[in-house]
């Protein structure tokens, strides 16, 4: 987490929140329209294709499961709050990502290769990038649920094989 924040004093100036790259901007507006307008959501945009507009091509899962997680704290008249609420999702996410691949290692290879993983990835330059303070993007999400797959997919992969090591064979004599 700490990693992933460094760039802090680039994205909260001053009173303002600057998002890092134009794909966080759409993300935030997405986010609001979802906030200020739910359970609608930003299917056709003026601003895309301006000013003819455009259907938005990207689907709404990230924003809408966002927007759902600050309702408690969403006010019309206060979207300040949201903004410096949104900037860390990516952190968090990121975060959540070397925990998850520390367990995962730790169950499957032992504590100290569960300690190399997760610091690599924690520096990992590409995982670190998309998981910074104010890169409101899906990678984070999707790096994440990556790793949330692989594990479930071991659990899978390592019960069939028990269950297969403790059946016995009727060819074997």
């Amino acid at each position: 987490l700490a990693i992933r924040s460094l760039q802090w004093t680039s994205v909260l100036v001053a009173d303002r929140v600057i998002f890092f790259g134009n794909d966080a901007y759409y993300h935030m507006r997405r986010i609001l329209y979802a906030l200020g307008r739910f359970p609608e959501t930003l299917e056709f945009d003026r601003y895309v294709n301006f000013p003819q507009g455009a259907k938005v091509i990207w689907p709404p899962l990230f924003d809408v499961a966002i927007a759902l997680l600050l309702r408690p704290f969403h006010q019309p008249s206060n979207e300040d709050l949201v903004e410096r609420i949104v900037i860390w999702i990516p952190p968090l996410l990121g975060a959540l990502t070397v925990l998850v691949l520390f367990f995962l290692a730790k169950r499957t290879f032992g504590f100290a290769v569960a300690v190399v993983s997760s610091l690599i990835l924690s520096v990992l330059s590409a995982h670190a990038w998309y998981s910074q303070i104010g890169f409101v993007d899906h990678h984070a999400a999707v790096a994440l649920f990556s790793t949330l797959l692989l594990a479930s997919a071991m659990d899978l992969f390592s019960e069939l094989s028990i269950g297969r090591d403790n059946r016995t064979n009727i060819f074997a004599k």
